[in-house]
């Protein structure tokens, strides 16, 4: 279980680049405001790199999406992230369909895999010597062998929906996992120790 920091609230501060729910939740939690700015940007998968640099490029695409979309933002911090599960078969992203959700879930049942997720904040400081930085963290979950009715159960729920490897483990997903061996919020979507440790390196005015 992940120690849960306490910081006090203030006005916003930070854009966050991202229409997940999930990951508004959990800087909620650690008691950062935002203002939520989702953005459409380049998530394919660049050839020949780990899987760890794949979800920070990709983290840091949709930064710099957010920042030139609006000028503006330049004033405040930005955070964005991204998701993978790697799969036996390779790097599995957002189903598209309910058939590919169900392929994914039939890929993952029974056998651990690993959940990357990748970080990118900016700093707005410009005597900071680093505006950007990037980081990845991996969690390991295992799933329980999964049954036909399993899938078709978990599929009608609809969680599938948006989600890279297709579940959600704060939620019914929770019923697929045996365990993990990580930081929980690594698979929901944002590392939170990873990411207060940077916000902290890069000075982030927290209170």
């Amino acid at each position: 279980m992940e120690k849960q920091v306490t910081v006090l609230n203030g006005p916003p501060k930070l854009y966050l680049y991202s229409a997940s729910p999930r990951r508004g939740e959990l800087l909620r939690r650690i008691g950062i405001d935002f203002i939520p700015f989702p953005v459409v940007a380049d998530e394919s998968i660049p050839g020949d790199r780990s899987s760890d640099e794949i979800v920070s490029i990709i983290a840091k695409r949709k930064l710099e999406e957010g920042i030139q979309a609006h000028p503006s933002h330049s004033d405040y911090w930005g955070l964005a992230a991204d998701t993978l599960v790697q799969g036996p078969e390779g790097l599995l992203g957002k189903p598209e369909t309910a058939e590919d959700a169900a392929s994914m879930l039939q890929l993952l049942s029974g056998i651990t895999h690993r959940v990357y997720t990748g970080i990118a904040v900016y700093s707005p400081e410009k005597e900071a010597e680093i505006q950007i930085r990037s980081i990845s963290h991996a969690t390991t979950v295992e799933f329980r062998k999964l049954s036909e009715k399993d899938i078709k159960n978990y599929i009608l729920t609809g969680e599938w929906k948006g989600v890279a490897g297709a579940y959600r483990i704060q939620e019914r997903g929770a019923t697929l996992v045996d365990r993990i061996n990580g930081l929980w919020s690594t698979v929901v979507g944002l590392p939170i120790s990873p990411l207060y440790g940077i916000l902290t390196a890069m000075s982030y005015p927290f209170g």
